[in-house]
């Protein structure tokens, strides 16, 4: 088998602390417990972990779980260094250790710490996958990054975000599944996506602007996360806020098949017309 049909073949995770999470580690462990079935169901035999505390760990118990009654189960454990978990917690080392142990694979990806340590294992994750599980809080940091960088390698990418929403990468693929399902639109989805299309910044970071203003952040505070001043974070939301209200003289009926450009305002111009309605 060649390395890209192994890769073909692969899914790799990405999420934050448990310390990060608002939710609790069973209601993340179901989540990840959907997606990993879904992604066996379409061909995933290969699992990939950065073996961090939280999302890491708990998806690659997941996994060493169903192996139990999937003999073509594998997974590749991938530490950003040696002694990665020297300082945790005891509980989070045994975890880490019996993982580590379980593991059909093992990569270290260098012997020390260093300042890049973590972004250089989660581009090894992402290059070695063609499927990505994310747990997002919607924070800047490495797993937005993470996020950002299947993106621009075009990995489908499943993102779990705000408690209630799974998005789908490449965008804008599941929200237009969304659209012919003819389910309804929160109105925080709508203000991400005008933000994405009208700003030109990443969508994660459209999402850190508009949970962190949404969440009654300080202006000040939003610009800062986001690397913004205060008046483009301002203008940034009142742009995306007006052309919300704006008709769209687009595309109606079967969205174009490869302009994204166009695939985004044909979007935007049906939930335009739903608000309308």
């Amino acid at each position: 088998m060649t390395e890209e049909e192994k890769r073909l073949r692969r899914c790799c995770f990405t999420g934050h602390r448990a310390s990060k999470l608002d939710e609790s580690e069973a209601q993340v462990r179901k989540w990840l417990e959907d997606r990993i079935d879904e992604a066996v169901a379409e061909g995933k035999t290969t699992f990939l972990t950065g073996m961090g505390m939280g999302v890491d760990l708990w998806a690659a118990e997941i996994v060493l779980a169903r192996k139990k009654t999937n003999d073509a189960l594998r997974l590749i454990a991938v530490t950003p260094y040696l002694s990665f978990d020297a300082r945790w917690k005891e509980e989070w080392k045994k975890r880490y250790t019996e993982v580590w142990k379980a593991a059909d694979y093992r990569v270290t990806m260098a012997d020390r710490y260093d300042e890049n340590a973590l972004d250089r294992r989660n581009r090894w994750l992402v290059d070695h996958s063609s499927l990505v599980i994310a747990f997002y809080n919607g924070e800047a940091g490495s797993t937005q990054r993470t996020i950002d960088y299947a993106r621009e390698k075009g990995i489908k990418t499943f993102v779990y975000l705000d408690g209630v929403k799974a998005v789908t990468e490449p965008y804008p693929a599941c929200l237009l599944h969304h659209i012919e399902e003819d389910r309804q639109w929160p109105e925080d989805i709508e203000l991400r996506l005008a933000i994405e299309l009208f700003s030109g910044r990443s969508l994660t970071d459209a999402v850190v602007i508009e949970k962190r203003f949404m969440e009654g952040k300080p202006l000040a505070e939003v610009a800062e996360e986001t690397g913004l001043s205060e008046d483009q974070t301002r203008q940034t939301i009142a742009k995306a806020k007006k052309r919300l209200k704006l008709a769209l003289p687009f595309l109606r009926g079967d969205p174009p098949e490869t302009d994204q450009q166009k695939k985004k305002e044909w979007l935007l111009a049906r939930i335009h017309g739903r608000k309308s309605n």
